[in-house]
């Protein structure tokens, strides 16, 4: 289910919809944002959250797959730090937030060379097929090195 959502999605942003049978714009009536994370201090969890909105007058059925990973500076996934799935239903006009808590236990031993970390996640609605997906990098920030160097006589 994950890779077809993958697909779906790739698909649409390439341009190849006419191979798949995608949904029409107007049926794309669930909006979905991810929350960006600009940095987090090295020892602080943070969360993945997405905030789902329902515009219709009808109930969505979607499936959503969040996720955490460390990566290597040219983006390249290093280690899975976390990852969820869910299905679940949103009533007419309902808005919700879905979301995972990364605690430093989960990321510590996972980091890699600059302690960048990649946090994903896809949706899609059952009823109408409708895929998204997004992602964001963002660094665990080190505290800073001072050191001071005495001079012996």
């Amino acid at each position: 289910m994950e890779e077809r959502m993958a697909v779906l999605n790739a698909a649409r942003r390439g341009g190849l919809t006419h191979i798949y049978d995608m949904p029409s714009p107007g049926k794309e009536d669930v909006t979905f944002t991810l929350l960006d994370i600009e940095k987090v201090l090295i020892g602080q969890p943070f969360q993945v959250l997405v905030k789902v909105e329902n515009k219709s007058d009808e109930t969505r059925t979607v499936t959503s797959v969040l996720s955490a990973s460390s990566v290597y500076y040219t983006g390249i996934i290093a280690r899975k730090v976390k990852r969820a799935r869910g299905v679940f239903t949103l009533k007419p006009r309902q808005k919700e937030e879905l979301g995972i808590e990364v605690t430093f236990d989960d990321y510590f031993d996972k980091l890699v060379d600059y302690a960048m970390l990649k946090i994903y996640a896809i949706s899609t609605v059952k009823e109408t097929q409708q895929t998204w997906a997004e992602e964001d990098d963002f660094q665990v920030e080190k505290p800073p090195l001072k050191i001071e160097v005495m001079m012996v006589k």
